[in-house]
């Protein structure tokens, strides 16, 4: 593995589904390293949707604007994690979401054209897309039931279990917007 291109990356997906080395090298053709300063967007609202993002260092957090100028946290991805605007791929429209570093960060920037051509070339990469589109939905369901069942400190400790690697990177009014409540109760609810 010592020529291949970001091993740490190759190496985690490996632990889910194997890849050869030549697919890999194939891959990496359609990938961009970029680095990210705190609070550059790598998307915004409005933007053609078909980047999408694998991060290697830092935070990065998924959000959403209201038309008055509130922001909710839809999620945080970590290194490892892929970061895009998969509902808007699907659909066909240009993206609704904001993608921002919360931290310094860097980040292996593709296109879901090539990420398409991957899949029709080599099974494995269409069982790749597949886990992705998985664990999205699995996300999403959890944050679902998350918000409609549990309270705030429950919703507070599964999100530090969630993302304990990098929780204490988070400022706390984003934690807060990701629990859905606001930084007052968030800081209230730390007190007691």
């Amino acid at each position: 593995m010592a020529n291949i291109l970001y091993p740490d990356v190759y190496a985690d997906l490996n632990n889910n589904i194997p890849v050869s080395e030549e697919e890999w090298a194939e891959f990496c053709e359609g990938l961009t390293l970029k680095e990210f300063r705190k609070k550059d967007l790598f998307m915004s609202a409005g933007d053609d949707p078909k980047s999408f993002g694998i991060v290697i260092t830092g935070v990065f957090r998924l959000y959403f604007v209201r038309p008055d100028g509130k922001e909710f946290i839809k999620t945080f991805r970590q290194p490892y994690e892929v970061a895009g605007a998969l509902a808007e791929i699907t659909l066909g429209i240009p993206s609704r979401i904001f993608i921002e570093a919360v931290t310094p960060a860097k980040m292996l920037v593709g296109n879901f054209d090539h990420f398409d051509k991957m899949c029709d070339k080599y099974p494995n990469w269409m069982k790749i897309g597949r886990l992705i589109a998985l664990q999205s939905y699995v996300d999403k369901e959890q944050r679902e039931f998350e918000l409609l069942q549990l309270s705030a400190m429950e919703r507070y400790e599964n999100f530090k279990a969630k993302f304990s690697q990098i929780a204490d990177q988070i400022p706390n009014y984003q934690i807060a917007s990701y629990l859905g409540i606001t930084s007052v109760a968030f800081s209230r609810m730390l007190n007691n």
